[in-house]
Formats: structure tokens, C-alpha cells, sequence
């Protein structure tokens, strides 16, 4: 079976193909195909909370644009985006979403 992965390398990572190499080797496929099913699982489990986070976020910044807009005026050219990075929790904006 590891080696079926491995020639499959864009579809599963190195570590996986390692895992599952040792598990073949020390009669413990079941179990270590197991796990490993529940580590990808939860990591498309937090992928989407990150992306529903991300949309939530994006949607609450339209009335700060808003309201900057009212008091500052429209701009007379494009508008470049200025990205700010500011530290929070992010279990804090999972929360919120």
C-alpha cells in the first residue's frame, strides 16, 4: 500500500507514505490508517472553521468602509489595499463566527 501512495506523491505527503511504510512493516496498518484518517478529518475540520471565520470577518469590515467613506469623501482614483495583521486569539475569532 505505501508504495501505491508514494506513487501517488502529489496526493499524499511524505509523512503519510512513512507512516503507512511502518505500520505494513510492524503489522499495525489498522490502527495507523485509523489515525490517520482522524488527522486529515480534523484538518478539513479547521480549514472550513477558518473559512467561515474569514467570510464572517469580511462581511463585518463593509461597515467600516462604510462609515470611513460618509466621513472622508469618496476617493478620485483606485483604492489600494492596505492589509493590517493584528494579533488576536484565533480560537477568539472562531468563536465569533
Amino acid at each position: 500500500m505505501s508504495s501505491a501512495m508514494e506513487a501517488q506523491a502529489p496526493a499524499f505527503g511524505v509523512m503519510d507514505c512513512a507512516l503507512v511504510r511502518v505500520a505494513e512493516t510492524t503489522g499495525r496498518l489498522d490502527t495507523v490508517l485509523d489515525d490517520l484518517a482522524g488527522h486529515l478529518e480534523a484538518g478539513d475540520a479547521f480549514r472550513q472553521r477558518i473559512t467561515v471565520a474569514s467570510a464572517a470577518w469580511s462581511s463585518r469590515s463593509k461597515p467600516l468602509e462604510r462609515a470611513i467613506s460618509a466621513r472622508c469623501g469618496r476617493p478620485s482614483g483606485p483604492i489600494k489595499t492596505l492589509t493590517i495583521v493584528l494579533p488576536c486569539s484565533l480560537s477568539r475569532l472562531l468563536s465569533e463566527g
